[in-house]
């Protein structure tokens, strides 16, 4: 389905309308292959917030509405103070959405861009790196794997704390959907994981994937794996061997750049 395929009943402009009695929506901030990012304002408490519209290409797939729902419900009780919170989800004009705690810190894919390409110190990396992992481990540990964990979905707050986002929808796409043939997993082709991409079921190692590729991608400047299509990135991943982080970053322990090494293993 392209954007001209969509049904007209599903291209509904969210600006300007009022979700359920009081999230009002101000306008677009973002669009992506999962979906559309919409700045929104809490009229009863007087604060931001962010709404999230799943992409028109998955709202006509059969059962995709009733697992959206039954997901983001087991997740809002995935209480911790360093995971985005859900604060409510509904339907507009048939369209599910749901609404999330607004952070205006940016996300490490920001900070990333804002540097640019090459090596960079480890302080910064730091800072949000034991607080991501340890809420990795909190959510693992309850049965749930992220399984799009990237830049994008690592939030800061104006003060600096870090947060992690995004979580339900990709494992409500994956299984929902049949869309995870060998390079087309739902998620981000650059941090997923190999056996993500060939559409093989995941555990919170594949979690530690993208978290190992986002820090060593925020050290080196670069990505371990490069490829012109999602299909020869996964073939990659599996065959190649990346330079190692210590050889790019001789300032950083030899521990922890042979456990971020470890992590990119194609072996889960």
């Amino acid at each position: 389905m392209t954007q001209d395929d969509v049904p007209s009943r599903f291209a509904v402009d969210f600006a300007g309308e009022t979700l359920l009695g009081f999230y009002r929506v101000v306008r677009k901030i973002a669009d992506g292959g999962m979906g559309s990012v919409w700045l929104g304002e809490d009229t009863n408490l007087g604060r931001k917030v962010v709404v999230k519209v799943p992409h028109f290409r998955f709202l006509g797939e059969s059962g995709f509405r009733a697992r959206v729902t039954r997901e983001i419900t087991e997740l809002v009780r995935l209480e911790h103070p360093n995971i985005v919170r859900i604060l409510a989800q509904g339907t507009h004009e048939e369209i599910p959405f749901f609404v999330l705690q607004y952070l205006g810190g940016g996300s490490l894919e920001n900070q990333l861009e804002a540097t640019g390409e090459g090596p960079r110190g480890t302080d910064t990396v730091v800072q949000w790196l034991r607080t991501i992992a340890a809420t990795l481990d909190f959510v693992h540990g309850r049965g749930v794997v992220h399984r799009d964990v990237k830049p994008e979905n690592i939030l800061f707050d104006e003060e600096g704390h870090v947060f992690l986002s995004d979580f339900g929808v990709v494992k409500a796409l994956d299984e929902d959907l049949n869309v995870t043939e060998a390079g087309t997993g739902v998620g981000s082709p650059k941090y997923m994981a190999p056996e993500q991409g060939l559409g093989r079921s995941v555990e919170g190692a594949a979690d530690q994937y993208g978290l190992a590729t986002a820090v060593y991608e925020a050290i080196a400047g670069r990505l371990p794996f490069e490829g012109g299509s999602a299909l020869e990135l996964l073939v990659n991943k599996q065959k190649e061997r990346p330079v190692h982080l210590a050889d790019l970053a001789p300032d950083l322990p030899t521990a922890c750049a042979d456990a971020v090494m470890r992590a990119l293993a194609a072996d889960p």
